[in-house]
């Protein structure tokens, strides 16, 4: 892990340490990173990728490599308090754009955002500078890939991290949903191809501040609702998977707090 030098306050949960940062000390983080040149992956982690993790010990493995891990789940902010270990709030990848932005504008990083279906990036860019006029989007990538193994292949990603490390970005912005973000993050962090000091897997983030997607009522969201509202509006694509996840879930929480007990 990275960043020993920052005083942070760990937690560990489901056999990963959360870290607990509140939005301001994480763009903190990130402009210490931005100004040293060094590495910082930032994994939002929420209750799919806890169920992913369970379920894929390489996926689990890549996301123990991450130097930030943050709580993107009310229900894992729960657990951490009913374990007497209590995360302060959850930061998502969604709620972090747009104070990133400002933050971004006034110290002049250089963002570039990868991911997303051809156009939204850039519609995303547009919102954005509506906001933060001085804001520096360096580049936009929609890219394909074929199957898991292109995600992490060098030759499929020659041309992207190409265009990446020529536009130099301070940070980067990967939406590629989980755990395809996190698979290449850690795939090209770790062959040194990606020469970037900031990274973040932002899933679905793009699709809500460019408008093809809504996200929940607020009310919902500090509820630990938001699942709710996501399965009511995409029923067949999520249903069976947030039906999977819960059973998941319910384990792992269950086993966190035996451990706790014994």
């Amino acid at each position: 892990m990275h960043h020993q030098e920052f005083a942070r306050r760990q937690v560990r949960l489901f056999d990963l340490d959360f870290d607990d940062l509140a939005m301001p000390g994480l763009l903190d983080r990130m402009a210490k990173a931005v100004r040293a040149r060094d590495r910082c992956w930032i994994a939002t982690v929420n209750v799919h990728s806890l169920c992913l993790a369970d379920r894929d010990p390489d996926f689990r493995g890549a996301l123990r490599q991450a130097d930030i891990i943050t709580a993107d789940g009310v229900p894992i902010v729960w657990i951490s308090r009913l374990i007497g270990r209590p995360l302060s709030q959850r930061v998502t990848g969604s709620d972090l754009l747009l104070p990133l932005a400002e933050r971004a504008a006034a110290e002049g990083w250089r963002l570039f955002f990868c991911g997303g279906e051809p156009g939204v990036a850039e519609r995303m860019t547009k919102v954005l500078r509506a906001r933060s006029p001085d804001l520096k989007v360096v580049g936009c990538a929609s890219p394909f890939f074929a199957d898991a193994k292109a995600l992490v292949d060098r030759s499929a990603n020659a041309t992207l991290l190409a265009a990446i490390r020529e536009a130099a970005p301070d940070v980067l912005l990967v939406a590629f949903g989980q755990p395809k973000q996190e698979r290449w993050i850690h795939a090209h962090l770790s062959s040194g191809e990606l020469g970037v000091p900031v990274a973040i897997g932002v899933g679905g983030s793009f699709d809500f501040l460019a408008g093809r997607q809504h996200r929940a009522p607020r009310w919902m969201r500090r509820g630990g609702l938001e699942w709710v509202y996501r399965m009511l509006t995409q029923p067949a694509r999520l249903g069976p998977r947030y039906a999977r996840d819960a059973l998941t879930f319910a384990r792992l929480c269950v086993s966190q707090l035996r451990g706790r007990q014994a």
